[in-house]
């Protein structure tokens, strides 16, 4: 592939140029969520196209892995619970010492998060989950969805 676009939100607060290789769309792919930004070629480029369910085979169902509360708590690993939901809503209700980092600051603090650590996301969150978890994964982090009793 080659050529760089340009991504901008219908808010103005993304401004990024993606180079060859990169991708966007995977937060709509994952959580189903309307889409928010447009992306803008910035000259003569080729654009790669995977359907849904490619991705979901893919590049979704490895990544994004699901765990039980009994298996984490024999878990090995040193970890930390991450609420992706909004303030209001953790306020509202959170696991004890859990830390709050809404989905909409995840990608800007992203990089504060220790890499040695395993980062657990509550399934409460729903969809913001799943793509919370795939967020830190492609950033290199060990992060799983807890899977929580209905």
């Amino acid at each position: 592939s080659k050529g760089a676009a340009r991504v901008a939100n219908k808010l103005g607060g993304i401004n990024k140029v993606l180079d060859v290789g990169q991708y966007f769309g995977e937060e709509y792919l994952i959580g189903n969520t309307p889409c928010n930004a447009s992306v803008v070629m910035e000259g003569v480029g080729e654009l790669k196209f995977l359907s849904h369910e490619h991705f979901k085979k893919y590049l979704q169902e490895p990544i994004i892995r699901h765990i039980e509360e009994a298996v984490l708590n024999s878990a090995d690993k040193a970890y930390r619970v991450v609420d992706v939901r909004m303030a209001v809503e953790y306020k509202s209700c959170h696991i004890p010492g859990s830390i709050n980092i809404p989905l909409s600051k995840l990608r800007e603090k992203i990089n504060n998060l220790a890499p040695e650590a395993m980062y657990v996301v509550p399934s409460d969150a729903g969809n913001r989950a799943d793509i919370a978890v795939h967020l830190m994964c492609q950033a290199g982090l060990d992060a799983v969805v807890l899977r929580q009793p209905a």
